[in-house]
């Protein structure tokens, strides 16, 4: 079976990717090092809305990149965002000429379409295979459910 990043996985080499460093990241996002840590070390595994976009206009790259689990080899070179619009945020160069996520603009998409992006297409025959054997487990459970239950049945009337 194939192996899925998780969306830690995506971020982390996106930020390594980038040569970010972990206090550069934070101050670039606004979110602590120890939360960008422990989703990079998939102790958060749902980053809320907010946060995935912050993390997307840092790394100058689309939400559905990161939810689509697509690392930086599978992102063109050419498919970096802009910066009026990165993931719903404008972006603002601080004194360094380092980029830092500033206030959401009008066009930030709501929660409900975070995560109804498209996978690609490797990860969605990764998933469809997971799916598939998935179906059996439960298949297999429901039908030794049904012969738990007629065995207690017998059992009853005895």
């Amino acid at each position: 079976m194939s192996y899925i990043p998780t969306i830690g996985d995506v971020v982390r080499e996106f930020r390594r990717d980038r040569q970010i460093s972990l206090t550069d990241f934070s101050r670039r996002t606004g979110l602590s090092k120890g939360y960008i840590s422990g989703l990079e070390h998939n102790k958060i595994d749902n980053p809320k809305s907010d946060k995935l976009k912050r993390l997307a206009a840092a790394l100058r790259i689309s939400e559905r990149d990161i939810v689509s689990r697509r690392m930086p080899h599978e992102v063109k070179d050419g498919n970096v965002a802009s910066k009026e619009d990165v993931a719903g945020f404008t972006l603002v160069e601080d004194g360094d000429g380092q980029t830092a996520v500033g206030q959401p603009t009008q066009k930030a998409s709501s929660s409900s379409t975070v995560y109804g992006s498209p996978l690609s297409p490797s990860n969605q025959e990764i998933l469809v295979q997971r799916l598939a054997v998935l179906e059996k487990m439960l298949c297999d459970a429901h039908e030794e459910l049904r012969e738990t239950r007629a065995l207690v049945a017998r059992m009853q009337k005895e």
